[in-house]
């Protein structure tokens, strides 16, 4: 069984279907899959899904709602533990742990498992995980809101990682486009910008390199009242003298393909994993409105 918060909330198993579609039941499980492993108090979920003010009835509603989704998920995925509630999986199940540890994994990398191949390849497969922004069927949601932003902050981050990846096996010409997508959905990112100067540049375009320098400038100048940074400048400096250390390195093999990094498929896991009940091994999504109703 898989739990997917890259996008809208999913659980995928591996044959059958189970659907979860009344909206406080999806933001209980949500708020687990987000803190899996780990006891979340009954007020954190009250709070979730109430607000500020939940009903006289919340506590017994609550154990409800646990009570369904252990019918629906396995009794032993949910806990009931001193300190409250905890979803109980292996970490490699939860698509935005996984991706976590993937990023936390490149970044820290020494040797051959820092070959750009390497690094490209493993950081393209875990950005393909995502389907959507992090919790996409809860925004708005105040429990949600920082989660989903620093997910999708780490999602840039690793889209930055993966660029500089690729332009060090030679792909410029490639990521161009990829970038100015990038800069249109993240118009104050200056390393984008930094990146697309350097790809226009290695792909004989220098006059487009400086167009990208110019249009940052602007940015900033509009919408913060700043320069671009001394690293940007410097870059501008060196587009226009064609420093010979903005050309594309020389890579004499080609690069290392890295192992996959996607979990083993549902029906490999041992059985023992999960116990399910009435989504036993689902292959099928679940999946509904999302969001948080503060209404009792």
């Amino acid at each position: 069984m898989e739990f997917r918060i890259l996008g809208p909330l999913e659980v995928i198993a591996d044959d059958g279907e189970c659907r979860i579609s009344a909206a406080k039941l999806r933001v209980v499980l949500a708020f687990l899959v987000l803190r899996a492993n780990q006891s979340v108090t009954p007020d954190a979920l009250m709070a979730a899904v109430w607000g500020d003010a939940p009903p006289a009835s919340a506590a017994a509603t609550l154990q409800t709602y646990v009570y369904q989704l252990r019918k629906q998920l396995g009794a032993a995925t949910i806990e009931t533990q001193p300190g409250g509630y905890a979803l109980i999986v292996p970490r490699g199940t939860v698509d935005a742990l996984r991706f976590e540890d993937v990023v936390r994994s490149v970044s820290a990398a020494t040797g051959a498992a820092a070959e750009p191949g390497v690094v490209a390849a493993r950081l393209t497969e875990a950005l393909g995980w995502w389907r959507g922004a992090a919790l996409a069927d809860f925004d708005g949601a105040d429990w949600a809101r920082a989660d989903a932003t620093r997910l999708d902050v780490l999602r840039v981050d690793a889209q930055e990682r993966l660029i500089d990846a690729r332009l060090e096996l030679g792909e410029h010409v490639a990521v161009a486009p990829e970038l100015e997508a990038l800069i249109d959905r993240h118009p104050l990112r200056e390393r984008f910008y930094a990146q697309l100067m350097l790809a226009y540049y290695r792909s004989a375009r220098q006059a487009d390199a400086l167009r990208v320098y110019a249009r940052l400038r602007t940015t900033l100048r509009d919408e913060l009242g700043v320069e671009p940074s001394r690293e940007l400048a410097a870059l501008e400096v060196a587009v226009l003298s064609q420093a010979p250390e903005l050309d594309a390195p020389e890579r004499p093999g080609a690069p290392t393909p890295a192992p996959s990094i996607a979990p083993a498929p549902p029906s490999a896991m041992p059985s023992s994993t999960v116990t399910t009940s009435g989504c036993r091994r689902a292959s099928a999504i679940i999946r509904g409105s999302g969001g948080s109703t503060r209404t009792s």
